[in-house]
């Protein structure tokens, strides 16, 4: 189903990076068709798409390329030290390391995952990404 979503978009194109009254065309096939200043006439196929006025900021999906999912429900890990640490390898030996991030990732995943996972995707849809790997 072909869908026009109207709002202030955001293109990152330097020639018009933000288009206010701006409107994206989505074809049938989930792809975008274009974007355009919303009062001009729609392209082709669009004259019957649904409308949705967001009367918000449109920007594009951000791609989350690294990310742990299975941990994303938990809140941030405070280190228990005041200096950095120097390497990736010595902060999982911290003492509360193991109590406050594996075993409670270890327990969601045996008891929840699938509600872990949900939660997760929610958390990064909320915060722009629209594709995580």
């Amino acid at each position: 189903m072909a869908l026009v979503l109207t709002g202030t978009v955001v293109t990152y194109d330097e020639a018009d990076p933000v288009v206010t009254g701006g409107a994206v065309y989505i074809g049938d096939d989930g792809l975008i068709d274009s974007v355009a200043p919303s009062r001009r006439a729609a392209p082709a196929g669009f004259s019957r798409a649904r409308r949705v006025w967001t009367d918000g900021v449109i920007t594009p999906g951000l791609i989350d390329l690294h990310n742990h999912l299975a941990y994303n429900f938990l809140p941030l890990w405070s280190a228990p030290r005041d200096v950095p640490y120097g390497s990736r390898h010595q902060w999982p030996s911290a003492a509360t390391y193991g109590r406050d991030i594996s075993n409670p990732a270890q327990a969601m995943g045996l008891a929840a995952a699938a509600a872990a996972l949900r939660y997760a995707e929610v958390r990064a849809a909320a915060g722009g990404a629209t594709a995580i790997q």
